[in-house]
């Protein structure tokens, strides 16, 4: 199983939207896929139209008061998930005191990885013990970010965790960083879109060849808790994560 983060400590730039047609497209490729949401906003698993209430989280799974068969709900377009709530951010100080935390992630993923061809976590906007455990256990990073400067600011920052994490995970490679929202005719996408190029300098990786368009279809599809293959399969933006979903399988070997 090959374990892709997607990672912004900045909020609002598509990392769960990334996350679920990412998972969504690859599961349609036949693929075996699980799904793990970190975030305690819960986004990736609000989007695959699973509930919270009474039911194990990510949270349990954590903590060891779950299994992982007791925890991971089947969905039928996004392939298997490990959902989230906010439980999640109130217990992270808790969690992190636990001896070895780093590596509680890579453990509990260990034990299904013989289920699964890819993982895919949506990490939460903000650098903690959850993302430095998730850093931990994956095999590679990808940063969605939009054009603008507080993302390009947050993806200069991202640098320092994950080479950090690099010293216990020194398999962890930066995938790529994809932009998101991207709108070609807007003079400031143009000129951030050049200063990100600087991110192979910074990670050894440079943004990956497609870009995600700016269209009304995502938060549509969203509304509709579908992803945008099954909401829009004919839409611009189908195209834009085909050709991201192509480019990650054929990487992530």
């Amino acid at each position: 199983m090959k374990t892709i983060a997607i990672l912004n400590q900045k909020g609002g730039v598509g990392k769960s939207t990334t996350a679920s047609n990412l998972l969504a497209y690859a599961t349609r490729q036949g693929a075996k896929c699980l799904g793990v949401d970190v975030d305690g906003q819960g986004h990736l698993t609000k989007l695959c139209g699973i509930g919270t209430n009474n039911e194990n989280t990510v949270l349990e799974l954590l903590n060891g008061t779950a299994t992982p068969s007791e925890t991971i709900k089947s969905t039928s377009a996004f392939g298997d998930i490990v959902p989230c709530d906010r439980e999640l951010q109130y217990a992270v100080l808790q969690l992190a005191s636990k001896p070895d935390f780093i590596f509680r992630t890579k453990d509990v993923l260990e034990e299904v990885a013989d289920r699964y061809d890819y993982c895919v976590i949506d990490c939460p906007p903000a650098i903690s013990a959850i993302t430095t455990s998730v850093l931990a256990a994956s095999d590679y990073v990808i940063i969605p970010t939009e054009a603008e400067y507080f993302s390009v600011d947050g993806v200069t920052e991202l640098a320092r965790t994950i080479n950090g994490v690099k010293r216990v995970n020194t398999a962890l490679k930066v995938m790529g960083i994809l932009l998101t929202k991207y709108n070609i005719n807007r003079r400031l996408t143009r000129d951030f879109e050049k200063l990100l190029s600087t991110g192979k300098e910074i990670f050894g990786a440079e943004i990956l060849p497609m870009k995600i368009r700016a269209t009304v279809d995502i938060p549509s599809s969203q509304a509709h808790r579908q992803s945008i293959f099954d909401y829009k399969p004919h839409s611009a933006v189908a195209a834009d994560y085909a050709e991201f979903g192509d480019y990650v399988l054929k990487s992530a070997i």
